[in-house]
């Protein structure tokens, strides 16, 4: 794996960073309904997007259960980056599940109504549950706390788990450019599309930092897309849509999770990297191509 993905990078980095892309045509954009703040805990309760068959309730969750049979949980991450208009895919750790699983309850820490989310299946007494958490397009740049907990099918509830939602709010970029924050730094960009780089994984969405940095989207749906795992999961690189940040000096970052949301021009892209080597790295960019 290492040695295919070496080689791509060498290649495309000869395409993408020496010979030039392509650019598309130009695209329109909508106009924005009114600014969420992430700190109105009420608005944000309201808008977030989640899984089918959830139940928003008034009031707060149920409280942990005393019981020593009921679950466990622990956080994948307790500092979620993310953009407006992704969707995080959060994950929780579980453990002591006993009789199976029953769902989650997340409210937004200082919301007066919370989230029931239904799950069911024969789920083993430990592992990881994910909740797809949307963020709406309409909030701000800034931060929440959603606070997670999962009860089991006798509805014991767990202990309580904290995440924080730290957004970067993009709006569409003017036509053909683009704009990233990557390790704490904010870039301006250009934006490409359509690169059809001839190693059969596809066409490729690119977003260029500079002239030796670049963001590549591969295999991108209208609307939101999860990026599956490259360097530890099980992929299909010609279908599955994935990320990866490269620079000319040899750096290839391939996702490892994260979302991007695309509508053919515009994208917006929140994810989580790694190279071979075990580093890792982050960023957010959103981009419209001409």
């Amino acid at each position: 794996m290492k040695t295919v993905y070496h080689t791509f990078i060498s290649r495309l980095l000869v395409f993408a960073l020496v010979m030039g892309l392509s650019f598309c045509t130009k695209s329109k954009t909508d106009p924005q309904p009114a600014l969420i703040s992430p700190s109105d805990a009420k608005k944000v309760g309201d808008a977030l997007i989640m899984p089918n068959g959830t139940q928003t309730k008034t009031g707060t969750p149920p409280a942990p259960s005393s019981s020593t049979q009921a679950p466990k949980v622990t956080p994948t991450t307790t500092d979620q980056p993310t953009s407006n208009g992704s969707t995080e895919r959060v994950g929780v750790n579980y453990s002591n599940l006993n009789g199976g699983i029953g769902g989650a309850y997340a409210q937004v820490q200082g919301s007066l109504s919370y989230y029931d989310i239904p799950l069911s299946g024969n789920a083993p007494k430990s592992g990881v549950v994910t909740l797809p958490i949307g963020i709406p397009d309409n909030i701000d740049n800034g931060s929440f706390t959603l606070v997670v907990c999962i009860y089991d099918a006798s509805g014991r509830v767990s202990n309580i788990i904290s995440i924080r939602f730290t957004i970067t709010r993009f709006t569409p970029p003017a036509p053909g450019k683009g704009s990233v924050v990557l390790n704490g730094k904010t870039y301006s960009a250009t934006a490409v599309c359509d690169i059809d780089m001839g190693f059969g994984y596809g066409k490729a969405y690119g977003i260029m930092i500079t002239s030796n940095q670049a963001i590549l989207l591969y295999n991108l749906r209208p609307g939101n897309n999860q990026l599956v795992d490259i360097i530890n999961g099980n992929f299909d690189a010609t279908k599955d849509p994935w990320g990866a940040y490269i620079d000319s000096n040899g750096s290839f970052y391939a996702s490892t999770s994260g979302s991007a949301t695309y509508n053919g021009k515009v994208v917006s892209v929140s994810m989580r990297g790694e190279d071979f080597n075990g580093n890792k790295t982050s960023f957010t960019a959103a981009g419209n191509c001409q």
